[in-house]
């Protein structure tokens, strides 16, 4: 397996709070009081542009519960991130959730959330793969699990500022590479062709079958999901 290292951009060091000079703006950890925030940025974003979920018909409201439990978890963790618009509030219009890769998923998001069985299984299909050639011990692996933004806050530099700060975060907690499932075209651009991450395993969404049916078969658009690692220097 080939891992490569991340550019320099993505790795030195930030600040953990960050106000822009231009239209007062928070970069801050994910905590408690961004919960309910974080949920909707990822629900939000996860529903209109993610390929599986758009396959399989998932509204807003079936993914909300999820994303919730997810925020909940990275609140409790210290290692995610969101975009605050507004000095002294907490409007959340980006978020990004990372995780510790062995740390294990609340029992709710395994058995809780049966409409999302057909993402869950191929993403953990992925980790099997990954894991016949590479097994990383509890705080080695730094897991980007999923980011988002509200509608009209897209192209405004969010996801790389929240991508810096928690490459930061990851370095001062130890952690030594960076792994991530990429579902769709956007990112799959950003981390393999932009910063050179390797590709680590993949699975092509026509060929994923579960209990006799295919229900990724209709995406045309990326032709896989797959399994990206970056050394963190």
């Amino acid at each position: 397996m080939v891992t490569r290292d991340l550019p320099s951009f993505a790795t030195k060091p930030v600040q953990a709070t960050v106000v822009t000079s231009n239209d007062d703006v928070l970069y801050l950890p994910l905590g408690t009081e961004h919960i309910e925030g974080a949920a909707h940025c990822i629900a939000s974003s996860f529903t209109t542009s993610e390929p599986m979920c758009r396959a399989l018909g998932i509204a807003y409201e079936d993914f909300l519960p999820f994303s919730r439990l997810m925020a909940v978890k990275a609140a409790k963790e210290g290692l995610s991130q969101v975009v605050v618009r507004g000095s002294g509030t907490h409007r959340v219009v980006c978020a990004s959730i990372n995780e510790d890769f062995c740390a294990p998923l609340p029992e709710e998001a395994v058995v809780g959330f049966p409409h999302l069985s057909p993402i869950l299984t191929l993403l953990n299909a992925l980790d099997e793969r990954y894991q016949t050639t590479s097994k990383p011990s509890l705080g080695e692996a730094f897991h980007v699990v999923v980011g988002g933004s509200l509608p009209g806050e897209e192209h405004k530099g969010h996801g790389k500022r929240v991508m810096e700060q928690g490459l930061s975060i990851a370095r001062l907690h130890g952690f030594r590479r960076i792994v991530s499932h990429l579902s769709n075209a956007a990112t799959q651009q950003v981390y393999v062709q932009r910063l050179g991450l390797a590709i680590v395993a993949e699975i092509v969404y026509r060929d994923f079958e579960l209990d006799g049916a295919r229900p990724f078969a209709d995406i045309e658009s990326p032709r896989s999901c797959i399994m990206v690692e970056g050394v963190l220097g």
